[in-house]
């Protein structure tokens, strides 16, 4: 819905009102979009709410509100509700979220992040107790532990690992005892800590990428950079193009609502660490949405012309690098020691359509420590850390930090008693971070307050995600808000287009793999549009409930299966290695660390100048542009 037509109905329903919600009704349906699209709230009644959940569940989850008895009452209940469980991965939800945000700075969004906040510090100090403390990593010897400290390790290890405790007692969900714990264990770690000042760098890393308008500024310097990256492939290339190919993709996908982790098999496990209250928000959770290709036929996508005619090379591999170089691509679990010594060269890594998930992809780690290098919070020293640092029932330091599964129960935050699902603004966890970005409302929210915003609204804003104190004029400050738009949506375009080509490897190579599991669910499998195969396994892989297809005993390996009859060989059909002896040399020129673990891509002679393809012995020619392609 566009912001003319979204006026148009909410002065309409001021004028005349509605009798009352009912939900077959085209112009409910209205409403409730336009709702949306500015942040707006609508008071319902119980049984209102009851039919919207049941027919329009990601508006529940965006802009209404319902009052306290009106959900998922509970006698039990320790405290009164004062917020509501109503954020979503919906891209009318996201954008509410962030006009909510960008226009009242003490809004409800802000109240979420705030207690998103709270609760993400507190799992990454104990990602750091199980590391530092059980692990032993960078910690003091355990005779130096004075009574205080040797009193907390042992009440926290206590509580997590074995006490069942009840909702009045577990660290797990209860405000006021995260609170107590989170300042137990700041005191432990910089009492036992070899290097304490670490603790307040890594809760910096923490605050920063659960903060959006802390973020969203360096989003828009690494766009920027991406663009020059871009221009720079491009007319190397012997193109003419020289701006980056920006677009909005509103037609070219459809959103569909995936499944959510079933919680019958987590009763048992999390018995008692949830009140009442707590246990039914979560039973009637709903899906993340994952944006898929609208098909105009059963081959064709636009997205498929897109593609072909914006070749976006690797432009954002290089310009989330430190050193200019695509960062590598890891296929599966690499080993910690592996991934450091590709890390320190590299800056970075990408995780490979054929190994991550759908609701991953490709790009989100390039992202993530890109923004956290450019804010000056991350050097070598640190991301060596996070990568090796490992710990026991919370996992290691990367994992606590930026590499969380979204998806799991008791990664929800909860305000009061109410579960927030799914906040969509954090890049603490791959799975939040392509909603947030696929839905391009980023970009959007923002050029819509460049436009729509007042005065002091769009001068404060573009203060806010600038960071820049010195005087503007109103017309000074749109005009940058419009410029920082689009440098958000070249990342965003670039991690949607590269998504889309990781839909099509991971239907060519994997979903076979699947074959004798779609037997089994009674839905054999079809050969289709490689783009729907993703979608495809995640719909009827076991390992849903792991949302990590890797994980799968069927595809472990996949390296190895899909390119070991790529590599070069003699003829006596020995391997080709590396001029470092460390990779296998594949017959595109790019190179595979030798158990298959990890992919380095090298200039392909296609995307090289004329002179450089001579120079390397390539012949001196370009692919065509493809003929009758037009733009979405």
């Amino acid at each position: 819905m566009s912001c003319e037509k979204a006026e148009e109905v909410l002065e309409s329903y001021n004028t005349t009102g509605l009798d009352r919600l009912n939900l077959a009704s085209e112009s409910t349906v209205e409403l409730l979009s336009a709702l949306n699209k500015f942040g707006k709230r609508l008071l319902l009644n119980k049984a209102d709410y009851e039919k919207v959940r049941e027919t329009l569940p990601e508006l529940i989850w965006c802009r209404l509100v319902f009052p306290e008895e009106n959900v998922f009452h509970s006698e039990g209940s320790l405290e009164p509700v004062t917020l509501f469980a109503e954020q979503g991965t919906h891209p009318d939800s996201i954008g509410a979220s962030l006009l909510d945000l960008f226009l009242n700075e003490n809004g409800y969004t802000a109240e979420c992040l705030k207690e998103t906040r709270e609760k993400s510090e507190h799992q990454v100090l104990l990602g750091l107790f199980d590391s530092v403390v059980m692990k032993g990593h960078g910690c003091k010897p355990r005779e130096h532990f004075n009574e205080d400290e040797k009193s907390i390790k042992d009440k926290i290890s206590h509580q997590l690992f074995w006490e069942k405790s009840s909702f009045e007692t577990s660290l797990a969900n209860n405000p006021a005892l995260i609170k107590e714990s989170t300042k137990e264990l700041k005191a432990l770690l910089r009492g036992v800590m070899t290097e304490p000042a670490e603790l307040d760098r890594i809760l910096e890393v923490d605050s920063f990428i659960n903060s959006p308008m802390k973020y969203i500024g360096e989003m828009v310097s690494l766009g920027r950079k991406l663009e020059e990256v871009y221009r720079t492939e491009v007319e190397a290339a012997g193109k003419s193009v020289s701006s980056f190919p920006c677009a909005y993709f509103d037609e070219a996908f459809e959103h569909k609502l995936l499944e959510n982790k079933p919680l019958d098999s987590y009763y048992k496990k999390f018995k008692g660490r949830y009140s009442e209250r707590q246990w039914l928000s979560m039973e009637h959770r709903e899906g993340v949405y994952y944006p898929y290709p609208v098909m105009e036929d059963d081959t064709f996508s636009v997205m498929d012309n897109w593609t072909a005619q914006n070749k976006l090379y690797q432009s954002l591999a290089k310009a989330a690098s430190v050193t200019g170089k695509p960062t590598p691509l890891f296929l599966g679990f690499v080993q910690p020691e592996v991934a450091r010594e590709y890390i320190r060269e590299y800056s970075g890594f990408r995780d490979h359509a054929l190994s991550s998930n759908i609701l991953h992809t490709k790009y989100v780690h390039d992202l993530q420590l890109s923004l956290l290098r450019q804010s000056e919070l991350l050097d070598d020293e640190l991301l060596e850390k996070m990568v090796s640092m490992e710990g026991g029932g919370n996992g290691s330091l990367w994992n606590s930090l930026i590499d969380r599964n979204c998806l799991a129960p008791d990664n929800d935050c909860f305000v009061g008693e109410d579960a927030i699902q799914h906040f969509c603004l954090s890049l603490s966890a791959p799975s939040q971070i392509y909603p947030l970005i696929s839905s391009q409302q980023l970009s959007k929210s923002v050029s819509l307050c460049a436009n729509k915003g007042s005065s002091e609204q769009v001068v404060k804003l573009y203060h806010s995600l600038s960071h820049d104190s010195s005087e503007i004029s109103e017309e000074q400050a749109r005009n940058h808000l419009i410029t920082m738009a689009r440098h958000i949506n070249a990342v965003e375009v670039s991690m949607i287009s590269a998504n889309y080509k990781d839909m099509i490897k991971a239907g060519v190579h994997v979903a076979p793999h699947f074959e004798k599991k779609f037997a089994e669910a009674g839905a054999p499998y079809v050969e289709t549009h490689p783009a729907l195969k993703a979608i495809e396994m995640f719909d009827k892989s076991e390992s849903k409930q792991l949302c990590q297809f890797i994980a799968d005993k069927e595809i472990e390996g996949i390296g190895k299966k899909v390119f070991d009859s790529q590599i070069k060989r003699n003829w006596l059909g020995i391997r080709e290695k590396s001029a470092d002896g460390k990779h296998y040399v594949l017959k595109s020129g790019d190179l595979i660390s030798k158990d298959y673990s990890v992919l380095l891509k090298q200039p392909n002679k296609h995307d090289l100048a004329p002179a450089e393809n001579k120079a390397r012995g390539y012949i001196g020619w370009r692919e065509s542009e493809p003929k009758g392609m037009r733009q979405p």
